[in-house]
């Protein structure tokens, strides 16, 4: 009786394959990683990161009531609060000048509105700054758009709203998160915006 020996043709034609599924896992992976990484080491240069604020708070819930603060005088500023913390939030166009990060005249008078409130209502306490944007564009660029955003805003509350550096994070939140559609121009312009969540000390 004749043995019969495996086609040497299809041996290799199996490890070739093997090989071509092997290295597209890595490929894969490899994307995957750089894409979930690329924004978490930057989204802050404050002493405290994203990891400490993870640690120190339980997560924020978003249907917490809507807060009438007296001292909030200007109807465009929009706050919702329990007796933990309170979350201030602001559109993009009502902080920021016209095709920029950076803040203009009407949105500082805002956010001196804001810090002073802050301070009243949670004197000394830690501060996370979110920052979103819409979905136009890809995902990476959203995110170092609201990063920008968010890092504005940081800066002024150090420089002008008298809050120290180590109280406040950064979280860029991209266009993950919106509060309304992104399938038409209003709800675009709901979508970016900033979020300043103040806690208890």
């Amino acid at each position: 009786m004749i043995e019969k020996r495996p086609d040497s043709k299809n041996k290799w034609l199996f490890l070739i394959i093997a090989i071509v599924i092997v290295l597209a896992i890595v490929v894969f992976m490899f994307r995957n990683n750089n894409e979930s990484t690329e924004y978490t080491g930057a989204a802050s240069d404050s002493a405290t990161v994203e990891s400490e604020i993870n640690n120190n708070w339980t997560g924020i819930d978003p249907n917490i009531p809507v807060a009438n603060y007296e001292e909030l005088k200007d109807t465009s500023l929009h706050v919702k609060a329990n007796k933990d913390y309170a979350v201030y939030s602001l559109k993009e166009a009502i902080l920021f000048e016209p095709g920029k990060n950076t803040i203009g005249k009407s949105g500082a008078e805002k956010l001196a509105q804001i810090s002073a409130s802050a301070e009243k209502r949670f004197a000394g306490g830690k501060i996370i700054v979110y920052g979103y944007s819409d979905s136009t564009g890809t995902n990476a660029s959203n995110k170092q758009l609201a990063l920008e955003r968010a890092e504005a805003v940081k800066s002024w509350l150090i420089e002008s709203g008298n809050v120290g550096a180590e109280r406040i994070s950064v979280i860029t939140q991209g266009e993950s998160n919106p509060v309304s559609t992104n399938t038409t121009v209003e709800g675009r312009q709901q979508n970016r915006r900033v979020d300043i969540v103040v806690r208890k000390k």
